[in-house]
C-alpha cells in the first residue's frame, strides 16, 4: 500500500483523474479490458482498498493473500455452499 497522496494521473475518455501509485496497473487493467472503474484507494494503513466499478460492483483489495483467507474467515464467506437467502449468483437474485 502506498502513502496518501502518492498518485499518478490517468486518463480515461480524455478525463485525467489520480490513482493510488499501488493500484495503478491494475486500474488501468480493468479499464483497458472494459471494465470501467470510476473511483479507488489502495487503502493505505486501512486493512484493505477498493475499486469502485461503473455498474455499481466493487472489489475489494487486501494486501495479502492471508489478509484476504482472514476476510473470508472473518465474513464467514462460503461460495460453495450458501446460506439460505444468500446471494449466490451473478444476477444477484437470492436463492
Amino acid at each position: 500500500m502506498c502513502e496518501h497522496g502518492d498518485t499518478v494521473i490517468m486518463q480515461y475518455d480524455r478525463r485525467p483523474f489520480d490513482v493510488d501509485c499501488c493500484i495503478a496497473p491494475l486500474v488501468k487493467a480493468l479499464n483497458d479490458a472494459g471494465i470501467l472503474t470510476i473511483a479507488s484507494c489502495c487503502g493505505h494503513k486501512n486493512p484493505f482498498g477498493v475499486i469502485s466499478l461503473r455498474d455499481a460492483r466493487e472489489m475489494l483489495i487486501f494486501p495479502t493473500w492471508e489478509a484476504t483467507r482472514e476476510a473470508e474467515r472473518l465474513l464467514a464467506i462460503d461460495v460453495l455452499r450458501p446460506a439460505r437467502g444468500q446471494i449466490n449468483n451473478i444476477e444477484g437474485v437470492a436463492k
